[in-house]
């Protein structure tokens, strides 16, 4: 099984914080000086280092997030 995802190009590596886990409250405070400080970093960049298949369903996605 493999698959193929084509994003536009100014969303191919840069993605917004937006509603991590659909509950407003701890989204705010994931977004907070305690967690992402999303206020200092609006942005986070994701660059695929390889993928692994495990077999036919499963596989891992190595990345550098930052």
């Amino acid at each position: 099984m493999g698959a193929t995802i084509l994003l536009p190009a100014p969303a191919r590596n840069r993605a917004r914080h937006r509603g991590l886990s659909g509950q407003e409250a701890r989204d705010q405070h994931l977004r907070s000086e305690d967690f992402l400080k999303t206020e200092e970093f609006p942005t986070i960049d994701f660059v695929s280092t390889s993928v692994v298949r495990r077999d036919d369903d499963s596989g891992e996605l190595h990345a550098d997030l930052t």
